[in-house]
């Protein structure tokens, strides 16, 4: 396949690379040559303003030429097979559907001015998505499922790559252990609090706990993986190794217990880093608990996911890539489910500051489990109900469904009594 374009950018050359490549597995190439264009024998792509025979046409709106960041926002266009934005009168396809892509996969609106949440997080009720009722789309999917059929419409003899549903089920341990090596002080202090409130079977449980008459709630490692072990799934923890503090309510990471943890329970799954709260805000604690991971596991941590999804698109995933992270998982909203980039599948990360594509690849999930509890306060069937909705939304694009949970969500105690079973339930759909 040859595309045609009057200026090769590096915005034009991202999202053919995400579309074209990744997403259809076409080989291709780009020119800025007419004559060229014209005299090719290849399946043909116009990305310009003017007419060219044989040629598959999608006029440009100007986006992919730009290097700056302006404050414009697209409008929603209803009346075609899929909501649209870039809308053009003409072409094959009646939008900028590679200026659309872009637009959402590089997070676009996430650089211009927003209201900070107090975690000083991009909101879902901030985004373009939310206020169009998209959200709980994967409207990139669909414009490139649109494409493609557009396309074989025209060379009816294009063949494309298979794709399939796959799915990641992702665990981050804020700790291991909900009164297990947490230390007398903070068991004592626990203990006189559940006292003090005459929380019964608080006191209960932890004292069985600690008097090892009970195993520890939080602790579900053995069986999240035997209930993974014979799925399809891939199972990813992210692990806190974090100090202790307002938003870490961790566990000693230099313990003996804490090593055989991360080394032998959750062994056969991929492992992540999960930065402590204070570590969004500094390189310098960030580096230093990546290297304790590194140091537990002997390798190169090169995985990783933010606590309390703490980021923003102008720094944090420069930052990553100075660090060495490969491939983020953050790309979620802790306030609402759905696709904040717009697709389900993975990319790269655009720099849009400096007008660049990075190696670095984002993994975007669609739904985290404190969402439908604490946020939409969601019960246990409403919960099943929306994460079964998204699963075929996600299956009916061959895309990936990521979601993301905690060991303590699983505990099947507390205020998560009951929500084991979604879990559960989840995990049988995907299969």
């Amino acid at each position: 396949m040859i595309v045609y374009c009057e200026h090769i950018t590096p915005r034009l050359s991202y999202v053919l690379s995400f579309v074209l490549k990744a997403q259809l597995g076409l080989e291709y190439e780009i020119t800025d040559n007419p004559d060229y264009f014209e005299s090719s024998t290849q399946y043909k792509i116009n990305y310009s303003q003017g007419s060219i025979h044989n040629a598959f046409q999608i006029l440009p709106m100007g986006l992919l030429e730009e290097s700056s960041i302006t404050d414009a926002k697209p409008v929603v266009d209803r009346n075609f097979e899929i909501p649209i934005i870039f809308k053009q009168t003409e072409g094959e396809i009646h939008f900028d559907f590679f200026a659309a892509v872009f637009w959402y996969i590089s997070r676009y609106e996430e650089y211009q001015p927003y209201a900070a949440d107090n975690h000083k997080r991009f909101p879902a009720m901030a985004s373009f998505s939310y206020a169009n009722e998209l959200l709980n789309r994967p409207i990139v999917d669909e414009w490139v499922c649109l494409f493609k059929e557009k396309l074989l419409k025209y060379f009816p003899e294009i063949s494309y790559k298979k794709c399939e549903f796959k799915a990641i089920t992702t665990i981050d341990v804020d700790s291991p252990w909900c009164y297990k090596n947490k230390g007398l002080v903070r068991n004592i202090a626990g203990l006189l609090r559940d006292i003090l409130r005459a929380n019964v079977s608080f006191v209960y449980l932890r004292l069985g706990v600690l008097f090892k008459l009970f195993p520890d709630p939080w602790f579900k490692f053995n069986w999240i993986n035997t209930l993974y072990k014979n799925t399809k799934t891939e199972l990813f923890y992210f692990i806190h190794v974090g100090n202790y503090g307002k938003y870490d309510k961790t566990v000693n990471w230099k313990s003996e217990a804490f090593s055989s943890f991360v080394k032998n329970d959750i062994s056969g799954a991929g492992i992540g880093l999960h930065p402590s709260y204070v570590a969004s805000f500094d390189k310098g604690i960030f580096k230093k608990e990546q290297n304790r991971l590194a140091k537990i596991l002997d390798g190169n941590i090169v995985h990783s996911r933010q606590h309390f999804l703490v980021f923003s698109m102008s720094q944090y995933y420069t930052d990553l890539i100075e660090m060495g992270i490969e491939h983020d998982y953050s790309m979620g909203f802790a306030d609402k489910p759905g696709f904040r980039a717009g697709t389900s599948n993975s990319f790269p990360f655009f720099d849009l500051k400096n007008n660049k594509e990075t190696s670095l690849i984002i993994h975007p999930f669609v739904v985290m489990d404190r969402t439908l509890k604490s946020y939409e306060n969601q019960s246990i069937d409403l919960a099943m109900n929306t994460i079964k909705d998204l699963i075929q939304k996600v299956k009916s694009v061959n895309g990936t469904f990521i979601s993301l949970w905690h060991n303590e969500s699983l505990s099947n105690t507390f205020e998560w009594k009951g929500w084991q079973k979604v879990f559960i339930e989840m995990t049988k759909y995907l299969s």
